[in-house]
């Protein structure tokens, strides 16, 4: 009965170690919308795109002002620059620079732009690293279409599989999530697929482009119009079959064309008619539309959406328009929202090329600072402050030789920053004031310290 305990450890002893699932997360009990039933997982498993990407292709190539609100926007957005020791610093930065972008290009920059400029578009940006042979470096970075991004459901609400339906493959390709880089633009609620910058215009971009083609047509009318030519016979004409009026408007339109066409080539040749002949213009009396104000009523929406102000995209509305202290603040919320929407991607790759590296050092990525101030307002205000400044050191150093305040509360209205002066001076000669001011009557009725 002893050996029993006895071959029970044993037995443990020699038995293998499971895999240690204290770190694996335990499955959450609420589920996506997107996510069906483990009845119909096998036929509900992709998570279903935004069928309007490529809308929101023709709606950016119909409205030059969308293309330059999202070309400035990923313009705006600026570089980022590499914190840390210097050895490091300089060995990322020549990496950042020289890495290989797609199959031409080089750069990391190059790559950030067009993954910013997918992201803004289509509500998200993908790419791929690719690694070298030997997986010891960062031998790439390849930007993927997110028009041909599906996702497909995993083994748990929490997991996703990135899949590439590209066009002319039947099979799809599943992605090494690993490699993998994915930006969301303002994704909403359970959504993996992120939001466009463009989703609320459809509406707003058919009324444009309704106006913008009636008015072309307008124009085309009006600018290279169509003739209408009316042969008004005399009184005594009688034509009892038709053929003597036919014979008159041939002849009348064979000249008529032969005069249009020698206008083309730069010729000029008369018509020669018999009897009373009226040439008019077709749709000569239709009223031209003002379009300026129903035009310009969905153009500010198409502003308001973007988030820069009208003059930054050509819309001069105003003659005394500027971007106010107010605008710029907002304009710069926008840009860091982008940038912290990409920044957990950049941290990954240059975590990932440092560890393929076997580098040690902490290494942050920062981003150049945003500057949209008027110079001409700032460097007024700089001036403003400056005299401000001067001014306060001028009373703090009054107050001290009036023995109201010591050198050191002099130096610290001066400027806060000081906590000590590292150079005392002797207090200036006379006897120091302390209290109000006495003040004497004087002979002309007032009264005079």
């Amino acid at each position: 009965m002893l050996l029993k305990p006895w071959t029970e450890i044993v037995r443990k002893a020699l038995r293998r170690p499971g895999p240690d699932r204290s770190t694996e997360p335990s499955p959450p009990r609420g589920r996506p919308l997107w996510l069906a039933s483990n009845a119909l997982r096998a036929l509900h498993s992709w998570v279903p795109p935004e069928a309007e990407l490529r809308l929101y292709d023709e709606m950016r190539r119909s409205f030059p002002i969308l293309d330059v609100a999202i070309t400035t926007l990923v313009r705006l957005c600026g570089r980022i620059r590499v914190e840390g020791p210097a050895e490091l610093r300089e060995e990322l930065e020549a990496f950042l620079q020289g890495v290989q972008v797609n199959q031409l290009q080089r750069g990391f920059h190059g790559w950030l732009e067009a993954h910013l400029d997918q992201m803004i578009l289509y509500g998200k940006g993908i790419g791929e690293i690719v690694l070298n042979r030997s997986r010891t470096d960062v031998y790439a970075l390849m930007n993927l279409d997110a028009r041909t991004i599906r996702f497909r459901a995993g083994r748990d609400p929490l997991s996703l599989e990135v899949i590439q339906q590209a066009a002319g493959q039947w099979e799809p390709v599943v992605l090494d999530s690993a490699r993998v880089l994915l930006s969301l633009h303002n994704p909403q609620g359970d959504n993996p697929h992120g939001t466009s910058l463009l989703r609320s215009l459809p509406f707003v971009a058919e009324a444009c482009s309704i106006i913008e083609n009636a008015t072309a047509q307008v124009w085309q009318r009006m600018g290279a119009p169509s003739f209408h030519v009316n042969w008004v016979p005399d009184e005594g004409f009688t034509d009892p079959q038709g053929t003597l009026t036919e014979a008159v408007v041939n002849n009348l339109q064979q000249q008529f064309t032969e005069v249009m066409a020698s206008r083309r080539v730069g010729e000029v040749r008369d018509l020669f008619t018999s009897g009373q002949v009226r040439i008019g213009i077709i749709g000569s009396e239709g009223q031209i539309l003002a379009v300026q104000e129903p035009l310009r009523a969905f153009l500010e929406q198409m502003v308001a959406v973007t988030g820069l102000p009208p003059w930054l995209l050509g819309l001069h509305w105003s003659s005394t328009e500027r971007l106010s202290a107010q605008q710029a603040d907002l304009l710069i919320s926008n840009i860091e929202a982008l940038r912290r929407a990409v920044q957990p991607q950049i941290d990954y790759l240059i975590d990932l090329r440092q560890r393929l590296r076997g580098r040690a050092g902490r290494i942050r990525v920062a981003w150049t600072p945003v500057n949209l101030q008027d110079m001409t307002e700032q460097a007024r205000a700089d001036a403003w402050r400056e005299q401000a400044r001067q001014r306060r050191i001028e009373n703090a150093r009054r107050m001290w030789e009036l023995g109201f305040w010591s050198q050191q509360r002099a130096a610290r209205d001066a400027d806060e920053g000081i906590s000590e002066v590292d150079r005392v001076y002797p207090v200036p000669p006379g006897e120091p004031i302390r209290g109000p001011l006495q003040l004497a009557p004087a002979a002309n009725g007032r009264r005079e310290p």
